[in-house]
């Protein structure tokens, strides 16, 4: 599906799951900013915060001038200490400040990718500085953007946004991080191939099989080992680490090897 994925196509994913999350922030009580997620430490205006903060950073600017008092924090790896130092400095704003701010960055970024390169395969600025090519970019920010959209509707019990183009591209960017999952963190012998098939509100289907060298690419047409198959909203917050919830992993139809596919079940996580 990526490959047929216009620069229209994507733009406009990453545009409407922003807004999404705009919308149904907007009008919380600050009760419900507070509730937490299943995202770290994160509250939900703390996730607001956090997208917002990766914005300004994929627009160029630096990162806030903020240092957390890490003491009082929990541990974070190098990754979340630079994801946290931009939440962190926004946690003694209100909504009313947050979103004036959100609408900023949103119009800036807007302005920048409609003026820049159209072409998926031109490199830009990641949020750590580091190369991504335009798709690889639009990819991230629609997952983490539609991911986190997730954690707040969760945390508030308002389901939805299943089934929509931003969800189907965030499907297929965490199909990506399977090889690594399946190698390392399962530890799949050489020859095992995973598949996991999306069965609702839209149809996905992604294998991995690991090679003679003990890597993992996805593949296509190979017999599957292990077979995983369930609704995407069961599978979202099992394969992002966000509850290892034994109901979910229930309601999950898992067939094939079954030593394999339980050492799936306990490691499901596939980002990190």
């Amino acid at each position: 599906m990526n490959s047929s994925q216009s620069f229209d196509d994507f733009l406009h994913a990453w545009l409407s799951a922003s807004l999404e999350v705009r919308e149904i922030v907007a009008d919380l009580t600050p009760l419900e900013l507070a509730l937490p997620t299943g995202c770290s430490a994160w509250n939900v205006q703390d996730i607001f915060a956090h997208i917002i903060d990766i914005e300004w950073l994929m627009s160029g600017q630096p990162p806030m001038d903020h240092e957390p008092d890490w003491e009082t924090l929990p541990e974070l790896g190098r990754s979340g200490r630079v994801t946290e130092i931009g939440v962190d400095g926004r946690r003694n704003r209100t909504l009313a400040q947050l979103l004036p701010e959100f609408d900023e960055v949103l119009a800036l970024r807007q302005t920048q990718l409609l003026s820049g390169s159209h072409d998926l395969s031109s490199l830009v600025k990641g949020p750590t500085g580091t190369d991504w090519t335009l798709q690889k970019s639009f990819q991230m920010r629609i997952n983490d953007t539609w991911v986190h959209g997730q954690d707040i509707r969760t945390a508030i019990g308002q389901p939805g946004g299943l089934d929509t183009q931003a969800a189907e591209i965030s499907a297929w960017s965490l199909m990506e991080m399977l090889p690594q999952a399946w190698a390392k963190t399962v530890q799949a012998p050489i020859g095992s191939t995973l598949e996991i098939r999306i069965t609702a509100p839209f149809t996905l289907t992604a294998q991995v099989t690991i090679h003679h060298d003990g890597r993992g690419s996805l593949t296509t047409d190979q017999t599957p080992t292990v077979v995983v198959e369930g609704e995407w909203g069961v599978l979202l917050p099992l394969l992002t680490g966000r509850t290892d919830d034994a109901e979910l992993k229930a309601a999950l139809s898992v067939s094939g090897d079954s030593e394999l596919a339980g050492r799936l079940l306990t490691k499901m996580a596939i980002t990190s």
